[in-house]
């Protein structure tokens, strides 16, 4: 009797161990899931913010381009938005812009429109990389735009009176900076696009240069 009840003992202390093994397992099991799952909501949140800038920053770059005097002056590239337009508390001065993402009328994104100089540092207006002049040979004179180029300059240099063979038009290429920040969740993002524009030789700009 005694053999069988210590049997008996032994084999409720062997349950209760496989039973404390199969909770630890379980829990450890949860908690893995519980780790894995809030990694992921951290890294969906984190695209989820970094899409919410980046779009803010090409928004900043369309509403650039869109406008066909950015450059006059570049330091006021963004066309100018009403305040009762823009989200509180926000400092919209030149080339600066505030978004609202949840609808809630606060800041929530601040853009800058710039360039930066080949010395690294931020410039607040679009810069300028290339000067070019338009050739009289490349002009299609039925186009009104290339039309009002057809006129020739002499040149300064070599035969007098000689033509150089460019028109009264230059291509500059700009570069447009866009960089979006998110104050509150520190995600940020920046976008550059290059845009060629046509103007009159009098009118080229050579003080926003990215030298």
């Amino acid at each position: 009797m005694r053999s069988a009840q210590a049997r008996h003992n032994s084999q409720h202390g062997s349950t209760l161990l496989v039973s404390m093994i199969m909770l630890l397992l379980i829990t450890m099991l949860a908690l893995t899931s519980f780790r894995l799952a809030s990694g992921n909501l951290k890294v969906v949140g984190n695209m989820q913010q970094r899409n919410q800038v980046l779009t803010a920053a090409q928004g900043a770059i369309e509403r650039v381009i869109s406008n066909p005097k950015f450059t006059a002056p570049p330091t006021s590239a963004l066309p100018t938005v009403s305040s009762e337009d823009l989200p509180t508390p926000c400092v919209a001065t030149d080339n600066t812009t505030c978004v609202d993402v949840n609808g809630d009328g606060a800041t929530d994104i601040t853009v800058r429109v710039g360039s930066i100089r080949q010395n690294g540092t931020f410039q607040a207006a679009p810069c300028v990389q290339q000067v070019k002049p338009v050739a009289n040979a490349s002009l299609d004179l039925s186009r009104a735009d290339d039309a009002s180029c057809s006129v020739g300059v002499g040149q300064t240099f070599g035969v007098s009176g000689a033509n150089s063979g460019a028109s009264m038009c230059t291509e500059m290429l700009w570069e447009v900076l866009a960089q979006a920040t998110d104050t509150q969740a520190g995600a940020s993002a920046a976008v550059t696009a290059g845009v060629k524009m046509r103007t009159s030789n009098d009118d080229v700009v050579a003080t926003y240069n990215c030298n």
